[in-house]
């Protein structure tokens, strides 16, 4: 686990720079409201629960949807593309979102199949699995 833990640890990284990017890509606001991204990120490292990691992962792939559709949306990518610098961050955005999906996948992928290693499989009848019988 040190190794998905050490990628979440980037992760959570990752998103502060991000914090910062969207403060100077598009305004303060987008880059505090960012931030909740980072919680759930963290949430996700502390706990290692496969669910905070399950809407991490999600959270990038609609971030890099979202980064995309500003890109091929010419009226913001005018105003986007008119700094060097941003342009430059955004595109490191749109790397990191990739790569956030990414990492939140297969960390996503290796926490649930500890969790079911340790505590069964679920279902929706609690204890009972009906191929097993009730657990002693």
């Amino acid at each position: 686990t040190y190794s998905y833990r050490l990628g979440l640890k980037a992760v959570i990284i990752g998103d502060l720079g991000v914090v910062i990017g969207e403060m100077v890509v598009y305004d303060m606001f987008a880059g505090l409201m960012h931030l909740i991204s980072v919680w759930i990120a963290y949430l996700g490292f502390a706990t290692m629960h496969f669910c905070h990691i399950l809407i991490m992962a999600l959270g990038g792939m609609f971030e890099f949807t979202f980064l995309l559709m500003t890109r091929f949306d010419e009226n913001k990518w005018v105003i986007i593309s008119d700094s060097g610098k941003d342009s430059f961050v955004f595109y490191c955005m749109l790397a990191f979102a990739l790569a956030k999906s990414y990492v939140g996948y297969t960390t996503y992928v290796f926490y649930k199949k500890e969790h079911e290693r340790l505590y069964g499989t679920a279902n929706a009848f609690g204890d009972v699995d009906y191929e097993q019988g009730p657990r002693p």
